[in-house]
């Protein structure tokens, strides 16, 4: 018999690591957290960004479409500029490159939570750098996601520790249930 309205991804959900740090950080003004992705108050550009708001709002055929909802993909004409100029940066060889192909979100959780929900189901195991992003600890935990850790040398993951993960997995027959190798490019 159930005993809670919750379903079992909301009952295995926790509150994410960043809500309290955000909290803490919003609610001691003096405190400089490097933790929660705070930008500097001082360099935030209000001026200009009223300007464009103001500009984009005053517009009939801008005002309107600006405060609609968007399509989960991103803003189509965003993602044509975008596939644009990651074609130029590839020498304008590659045909990937198309709008269809690029989504924009409104930022890395969003992306993180699509891509698990089309790559993995309960049980699944992404391969993450020890440490990773703490973030994706949470999501990955609360979508019955498991991580395997692999360490970090100075220049990367070390390749020797990831090999004896798989391994690892392979003797457990686990191995067919890693989904991904998570990479953070700027730890």
């Amino acid at each position: 018999m159930k005993t809670s309205a919750l379903s079992a991804l909301g009952r295995r959900t926790a509150l994410p690591p960043i809500s309290w740090l955000m909290q803490t950080a919003l609610t001691r003004p003096k405190l400089i957290s490097l933790a929660a992705g705070f930008t500097d108050n001082a360099t935030l550009p209000v001026e200009i960004s009223r300007k464009l708001l103001n500009e984009i709002l005053s517009s009939p055929k801008t005002g309107r479409p600006a405060l609609q909802y968007g399509i989960t993909a991103g803003e189509m004409n965003l993602r044509t500029l975008t596939a644009k100029h990651l074609q130029k940066l590839d020498g304008g060889h590659d045909r990937a490159h198309s709008p269809e192909h690029v989504i924009i979100t409104g930022g890395s959780q969003q992306l993180l939570y699509m891509t698990l929900e089309a790559l993995c189901d309960e049980g699944d195991i992404i391969l993450v750098e020890d440490p990773t992003y703490f973030v994706f600890l949470s999501i990955l935990q609360s979508q019955g996601v498991r991580a395997r850790g692999v360490k970090l040398e100075r220049d990367g993951i070390d390749l020797a520790h990831l090999e004896k993960v798989l391994e690892r997995l392979n003797k457990s027959g686990e191995l067919r249930r890693v989904k991904a190798l998570y990479l953070v490019s700027y730890f």
